[in-house]
Formats: C-alpha cells, sequence, structure tokens
C-alpha cells in the first residue's frame, strides 16, 4: 500500500495527465500532445526499470498482448510506409509495456481513482469550453450545435464521456474504496455531466451504446441477485441461444433499429469506405499494408481518396483497420487475444456487480470498433492501455476478480 509521500501524488498527477493525453482527439487544439506524451512515457519507462531491475520485482506480462505488439513490429519488415510504421510501432510498445507496468504496480482501486479524476476534469473542461467559448466548444460546420468541448469531434466527445461513465459505474459498484456520502454524490454528478455531455454531442453511435450499456447493467444487476449458483448456470446456458436469437432479429429488423438512433444501412457513409478498404486489400490479405501504414502520402491512402473522391483520416472499424494493417495473420493473432479476454471475463464473474467490469468494458471495446477506430493503432490508445491492464491483472488475479 502507497504512503501518501510526494511521489506518490507527482506519479498520480502523471497518470491523471496520461490518461487524458490517450484520450483520443482531448487537447489537441489546446496543448503539445505528442512531446507531454514523450516526457511521461519516459518517466514511466524509468520507473519500470526501476520496479525491475532496482527493486527485483516479478512482472506479470499479458501474453496475448505482447504477442499482438510483437506481431506488429513484425510488420516493419513488409511495410508499404517504413518511417510510420516505426515511430507507431514504437508508441505501442512503450504503451504495452507500461500498463503491463501498471497492472503490476498499481492496483484496480488506484487505477479506478485516477480514470475518475482524468474523465471529471475532462468532462469539467468540455462543459466550460462549450458554454464560454461555443465557437471552439461547439460545431459551426457540418454538425451545428454539437457539443465537442476539448475535443475535435462531436464523436470523440461522446465516446470518450461514455468510456469514463463506464468506470465511474464500477468504481460506484467498488466496495473495497472507503466512500463518503459527498464522494458518492460527485460520483453519481460526474456521471450525469458525461451522460449530459453525450446528448449535448448528439452523437448516434454514443446514444446507443450507452442504450446497450444500461440493458447490460439492468441485466447483471438481475444476474448479480441471484444466488443460488444451480440457477446462475442454468441462466447462462439459457442466455447462449437467447443471444444468438437477439442477434438474429437485430440483423432482421437493422433497417428499423438503426432508424432509431438516427442511422441508415450506410452507417453514415461508412460503407463507401469499408467497400474501398476490401478492394484495396485484394493483394495484401496475407500480412496488411504494415502498421499504420495507411496515412497521408502512402499508397493506400491515395487510392483509398480516389477511390472514394473525398479525404479521411480513419477507415472507422478498428477490427478492418486491424485487418489492414497486419492482415489476416495478425488478426486471427487479435481474436484469439479477445477471445481469451472474453473467456477469462466470464470467468470472474462471481455474482457481484463489479465482477462484470472487464465484460462491460469489452462490449464496449467491440462496439465501439464496429463502427470507429479506437483499438490498435488508434488516437483512442486509452482503449489498447486498459485492455493490456485488465487483460495481465486477470492473470495476477488481483481481488477485485472476487468481487470486493
Amino acid at each position: 500500500m502507497y504512503k501518501r509521500k510526494p511521489l506518490f501524488y507527482l506519479d498520480s498527477l502523471f497518470l491523471i495527465v496520461y490518461f487524458m493525453m490517450l484520450s483520443w482527439t482531448a487537447f489537441n487544439e489546446w496543448l503539445p500532445k505528442r512531446e507531454i506524451i514523450t516526457y511521461l512515457q519516459f518517466y514511466f519507462l524509468i520507473k519500470f526499470f526501476i520496479y525491475v531491475f532496482i527493486k527485483k520485482e516479478r512482472v506479470v506480462f499479458s501474453y496475448s498482448s505482447s504477442i499482438i505488439s510483437l506481431f506488429c513490429v513484425l510488420s516493419i519488415f513488409w511495410s508499404n510506409s517504413l518511417s510510420d510504421s516505426k515511430y507507431y510501432v514504437n508508441q505501442l510498445v512503450i504503451q504495452t509495456l507500461l500498463f503491463i507496468y501498471f497492472a503490476n504496480e498499481y492496483d484496480i482501486r488506484r487505477l479506478l481513482q485516477l480514470i475518475f479524476y482524468s474523465g471529471s476534469i475532462m468532462a469539467i473542461l468540455s462543459l466550460i469550453v462549450s458554454k464560454v467559448f461555443p465557437t471552439y466548444g461547439i460545431d459551426q460546420l457540418i454538425h451545428y450545435g454539437a457539443w465537442e468541448g476539448i475535443f475535435t469531434q462531436k464523436n470523440n466527445l461522446a465516446e470518450v464521456m461514455l468510456f469514463y461513465l463506464i468506470f465511474n459505474y464500477y468504481y460506484l459498484c467498488y466496495k473495497d474504496i472507503k466512500k463518503g456520502k459527498l464522494h458518492v454524490f460527485i460520483i453519481i454528478l460526474m456521471i450525469f455531466l458525461q451522460v449530459l455531455l453525450i446528448f449535448l454531442s448528439q452523437s448516434t453511435t454514443a446514444l446507443f451504446l450507452l442504450t446497450v450499456f444500461i440493458l447490460f447493467v439492468l441485466s447483471t444487476y438481475a444476474f448479480s441477485k441471484i444466488k443460488n449458483k444451480l440457477l446462475r448456470i442454468s441462466i447462462l446456458s439459457f442466455l447462449t441461444p437467447f443471444l444468438l436469437y437477439v442477434i438474429l432479429a437485430f440483423i432482421t429488423n437493422v433497417k428499423w433499429i438503426l432508424g432509431l438512433f438516427g442511422k441508415d444501412l450506410t452507417f453514415t457513409g461508412r460503407d463507401v469506405i469499408w467497400e474501398a478498404s476490401f478492394k484495396l486489400m485484394e493483394n495484401k490479405w496475407l500480412l496488411g499494408y504494415g502498421y499504420r501504414a495507411i496515412g497521408d502520402g502512402t499508397y493506400f491512402h491515395s487510392n483509398l481518396t480516389n477511390y472514394i473522391n473525398f479525404e479521411i483520416y480513419s477507415l472507422h472499424d478498428g477490427f478492418l483497420e486491424t485487418l489492414v494493417y497486419i492482415g489476416i495473420i495478425g488478426f486471427s493473432i487479435v481474436l484469439f487475444g479477445l477471445s481469451l479476454f472474453l473467456v477469462k471475463s466470464f470467468r470472474s464473474i462471481n455474482g457481484s456487480q463489479f465482477s462484470f467490469l472487464s465484460l462491460g468494458f469489452l462490449c464496449y471495446l467491440l462496439i465501439l470498433n464496429l463502427q470507429e477506430s479506437a483499438f490498435i493503432g488508434s488516437e483512442f490508445a486509452l482503449v489498447w492501455g486498459i485492455f493490456v491492464y485488465l487483460q495481465t491483472s486477470i492473470k495476477l488475479n488481483k481481488d477485485y476478480l472476487h468481487g470486493k
């Protein structure tokens, strides 16, 4: 347990800032993010070095995350843009190592507290910027009136707020952190503020995700109230075919369901991007174009722009982007890692509401990446980082797995 020494507060401050810098486009127009991230990563790499070589502490690794990162490193050898791949692979490896270190050094209690502070600061600043400086915080062009806050785009604000909202909810559920009535009130207040910002952003993707999360919470809450283990197993056995039925019903009525959230079957024009991306994969299926080798000026980006006749810097699908980066072989490794995480998340469920944290996060990750690029190689690097952290923590068998 940490003693409240100056280093404790310095670490906490740096972690809060680091989490904010990894939160998609937050502060892109306000701060030199790349330089800040570099300094913070250097600081924590030194701490990692001290942890391993000076303190001689044992480090538990997440093998699936490490293998995914290693394959991305290997993709440099066939990359279509060597300079891009080298830089971004370096960032991926550093971030993977750091979140493995965070999982070994900082328990889930501290992580939840720091995530709460990071999300709260960004929510409050987004509210202030949008109200006081509306020309900066509110979209004045295509999505006129949609709130962006400290982000460069409305969807980024909404989907990042939902990320922090999810962790704030489980922070509220975590019984091993002593929380007074005022503390609980502030957490609930921040959750309401994050919900408000999601609505004011007018992001239909985030609203859909929020609806899914609310249904997830209600379902898991009802499940957590069942004390009979045999009944729990029976319900889980029933849920498998039921979920298949729900998926089938969604596919059958997809046009009507998407219409409720202001979407259509083109997913706001994303289908054109996806179609073009698949066409450009014709000769690259096995290994892909190389990690992050699809940026401005690359062969892939130039041909994609020619095909769709407008400029984009993201494929708006995290899984498709992964496929383009590292091909079917790399994508299969990623699927294996996600499947392993899913199995371990189910095993960690023990009846407490908090034990659904990993599964709730995984649902967010999977659904978000069907329409946005927010996983490996994304500017929203915090999603990958927390994925690595939770995988490593599960392997460490930390106390949160017991639902404290």
